[in-house]
């Protein structure tokens, strides 16, 4: 305790100069995106490149969530049973307003986009897409 009375009385803070260092990092950090980003667009980037693109993956994923059709089939019809709870047609519908906690944390956990891929239908991808759009145009309004 000594030590830090002992070196704040000789000036020893430095939590604005870290500050500054910090701000300074960050605008170093966009500049050097902004400049890839444009390197990038380039016709000589590709040449850089060792090969092409594969045109698709190696080895297939693994599901890691094994979601439920019938589940899937409720959220189509758009009720989302989350913990326990039932709600037709969350409104909004990136947070929606009524459902207990619980169910909040179900739904924002995205678990239930798994129900919706056990469907497998191009419905069932769109209805996933646009809740995903929708979560993440809420802080957007």
């Amino acid at each position: 305790m000594a030590v830090f009375a002992a070196a704040s009385r000789e000036g020893g803070s430095t939590a604005p100069s870290a500050r500054r260092g910090r701000v300074a990092d960050r605008a170093i950090d966009r500049v050097r995106r902004r400049v890839m980003a444009e390197i990038c667009r380039t016709r000589f980037y590709r040449f850089t490149l060792r090969s092409a693109a594969p045109p698709a993956l190696a080895q297939p994923l693994a599901i890691r969530w094994p979601g439920d059709a019938t589940h899937g089939a409720a959220l189509l019809a758009g009720e989302f049973r989350l913990a326990g709870e039932a709600v037709r047609a969350p409104a909004p519908p990136g947070d929606p307003v009524g459902p207990g906690e619980e169910w909040l944390l179900a739904f924002h956990g995205f678990a239930w986009l798994a129900d919706l891929a056990a469907i497998g239908s191009p419905q069932a991808r769109e209805a996933g897409r646009a809740a995903i759009a929708a979560w993440l145009g809420q802080d957007e309004a």
